[in-house]
């Protein structure tokens, strides 16, 4: 017999959700806990799934939101994608990452839903940009990059006075400043307080760019965590970075997933990189929820990359 489905599975309003995405010119049905949107010939699916423990560290969980866009197999094929060129794709990322698992290829992002985080106005604008705007706008930006199209262009609807504002939030935290329009910040990976830009190695960089467009999107926030760990082998790299993107996917304590790991600007190093379109700067707190998520995730990424034999 069919089931069907819970319009709130583990208390995620999908029903919420598919009626906003039912507003636009997207086709949305439902499949028992998921939520399934049809872009073009692009099929993302939203699933909610329980957490691997429901207690960590003191807290707990409430659900675990995957989002999944397979990509089309003439895509694959024809790009013939693999680790190295899936590196390269995901610095033009936006909301999710172009991520290899076995045979299947796809766009990933991951929400973890803490108990009681009373939080679904962040994550409900977060989760419908990502379903409407990921998969097309990270294909989009290929195309323009193998077809030479032109990049769209296009000023941001983030202010200096927004990183400003910004700034004076991440100042509590960790050593940052801003200057025209970009904020940057030292985000310590060891618990003490260092520079990045000195060499310190156990500092990673984070920086949030109110002037870079993205080439389908246009303008928007663009936004760069760097780590200083250094993986000379190019094979090796290119893994380490799928693998990570993979770790993302997982139902555990990881902050919000709405980005991609790639080659940081050393080449050599990890960075992380995520898009907001100038649409989602109307989400109350996206650019300081996105800098502490960073802060998380530099930390998680320097214990997960010594789990991988990558060390400082």
């Amino acid at each position: 017999m069919k089931k069907n489905p819970n319009p709130t599975p583990l208390a995620v309003p999908l029903d919420d959700l598919e009626k906003a995405i039912g507003q636009t010119s997207l086709k949305a049905s439902r499949d028992v806990n998921s939520l399934i949107v049809q872009n073009g010939n692009l099929i993302t699916r939203i699933e909610v799934i329980p957490p691997a423990n429901r207690e960590w560290g003191g807290a707990t969980f409430e659900a675990v939101v995957q989002i999944k866009t397979e990509l089309p197999k003439e895509i694959v094929t024809g790009f013939r994608i693999g680790p190295q060129l899936a590196g390269t794709f995901n610095r033009m990322a936006t909301l999710g990452a172009l991520t290899i698992e076995k045979d299947c290829y796809f766009i990933g992002s991951r929400l973890t839903i803490y108990d009681q985080e009373n939080a679904w106005e962040l994550h409900r604008g977060i989760l419908l940009s990502t379903a409407i705007l990921a998969g097309d706008s990270f294909l989009g930006a290929i195309r323009r990059v193998f077809t030479k199209e032109e990049p769209l262009r296009g000023a941001s609807a983030w202010t200096a006075q927004d990183l400003n504002l910004l700034e004076s939030h991440l100042s509590a935290i960790c050593v940052c400043s801003t200057r025209d329009l970009t904020l940057t910040a030292q985000l310590s990976l060891r618990g003490r307080n260092g520079s990045a830009m000195c060499g310190d190695h156990d500092t990673a960089l984070w920086r949030v760019f109110a002037d870079q467009p993205h080439p389908k999107l246009g303008g928007g926030l663009f936004c760069l965590l760097e780590l200083p760990h250094r993986i000379v082998d190019v094979s090796r790299r290119d893994l380490v970075l799928n693998r990570l993107n993979q770790m993302e996917m997982a139902a555990h304590d990881l902050p919000p997933h709405f980005g991609a790991w790639c080659r940081g600007h050393q080449g050599n190093n990890p960075a992380y990189v995520a898009f907001f379109p100038n649409v989602m700067h109307s989400i109350e707190g996206i650019a300081l929820n996105a800098s502490i998520w960073a802060l998380h995730r530099a930390k998680w990424a320097d214990a997960t990359l010594a789990s991988l034999g990558v060390r400082l």
